[in-house]
């Protein structure tokens, strides 16, 4: 076994012998990207002065964190995601839903495949049998892309960072898997579903549905409080200003941020909506009277009228949904009502901006992604453009 001596006044330099004579080693601990306690080694080196210069290189990269990606072999994919989803809550760049549903998917996919896998090692090919695996076992596309996308998301990190040289997963193959739910709504179904809907829900419940055919996502409709509805008149009459400041999801049921910072927005409207809204905010402040609950401007407006509590956000599906699709014989679901909102705004010629602000999205590009093909939209495409085909 060779012997390395210590180099006398030189720390983490030591001497060895060998068949072609003295050389030196540098071994110097640290802690990596991911707190762990990590080595550099170099060996081979034939004087002390160039083995002080090899300590010296390597301390200044440490001290810049810019180690170079063969001191981190040891970092494994279970740790690495740790550590980043660690950073990223500290510094806000992922609200606690985001975390919450990063982690269910590493935890569930990815960690026990590859979670003690030095993030090196993972090969191209093994990723790509483990996600043919997802697609043979029957995934939807979407949960199988949200799988590579939180590997992804791990991969582009520590390549950014330095702790591996290169991404060698990037445009992984997810062919054949089962294809998303559509989003579409015929203007048909939305007629028989709001129609049924008058037939099946309270006129509290019958509040929400509208509000949620306006638009807003699920979260944003289980957040909306007192303080979010502002009633004002102009020249042509009363509106209410609603404005989004929480979202509540299955993650933060009290209340947390927006899925995005373009999220904080407020909308206006008129009409007769507006005495639905009136009727709401007096059933909601009378649930808490008889409750015993304060009635505050950050009360939230969905509430179980019997217990004063917060409608909780996934049993929106249940109560304002699943009971009227049952009876109309259609499938509508909450985000379909905002896909059919961009839809139809767009075919009546509403300018991409006033969209984008009114979704809450955070570029047109998006907003244009909502809008689904309609025959209402198809006829007026071929109306408007029949005289100039056949005159």
């Amino acid at each position: 076994m060779r012997k390395y001596t210590p180099v006398p006044r030189h720390p983490n330099i030591y001497e060895y012998d060998t068949a072609k004579g003295k050389r030196y080693r540098v071994r110097r601990t640290f802690n990596n990207s991911v707190g762990k306690r990590d080595e550099f080694s170099r060996s081979g080196i034939r004087t002390w002065r160039q083995a002080d210069a090899v300590l010296k290189q390597f301390e200044a990269t440490l001290s810049t964190n810019e180690i170079n990606p063969l001191t981190h072999r040891g970092v494994t994919v279970g740790e690495y995601f740790d550590k980043m989803v660690k950073r990223r809550e500290e510094l806000g760049i992922w609200r606690e839903s985001t975390i919450k549903s990063q982690q269910q998917y590493f935890n569930k996919h990815l960690r026990p495949v590859f979670g003690n896998t030095p993030l090196a090692d993972v090969k191209r090919a093994s990723y790509q049998q483990f996600i043919d695996g997802k697609v043979k076992a029957g995934y939807a596309q979407t949960t199988v892309n949200t799988i590579d996308a939180v590997m992804q998301h791990i991969y582009f990190d520590a390549e950014n960072n330095d702790i591996i040289d290169k991404n060698r997963l990037k445009g992984i193959s997810i062919q054949g898997a089962v294809k998303p739910r559509s989003q579409s709504l015929s203007v048909k179904d939305y007629d028989t579903f709001m129609k049924t809907a008058k037939t099946v829900l309270s006129k509290y419940q019958m509040t929400m549905l509208y509000l949620m055919t306006l638009g807003e996502r699920r979260s944003e409709l289980a957040g909306l409080q007192i303080r979010s509805f502002v009633k004002g008149i102009d020249d042509i009459g009363t509106y209410y200003a609603i404005t989004f400041y929480v979202a509540r999801t299955q993650y933060a049921p009290l209340g947390g941020p927006l899925k995005t910072p373009s999220a904080n927005r407020t909308i206006y409207v008129r009409g007769e909506i507006t005495k639905y809204i009136d009727y709401a905010l007096a059933r909601t402040k009378e649930a808490c009277l008889k409750s015993g609950r304060p009635f505050t401007e950050k009360t939230f407006l969905y509430l179980d009228e019997r217990t004063g509590m917060p409608i909780f956000p996934g049993n929106i599906n249940r109560i304002l949904f699943q009971r009227v699709n049952d009876k109309a014989g259609v499938t509508v679901r909450p985000h379909m009502l905002r896909h059919y909102f961009a839809t139809h705004a767009k075919e009546n010629g509403l300018p991409d901006m006033a969209i984008m602000h009114w979704l809450g999205h955070k570029n047109v590009e998006m907003t244009n992604e909502y809008t689904r093909p309609t025959e209402e939209g198809a006829k007026k495409v071929f109306d408007g453009m029949s005289k100039d085909l056949f005159g």
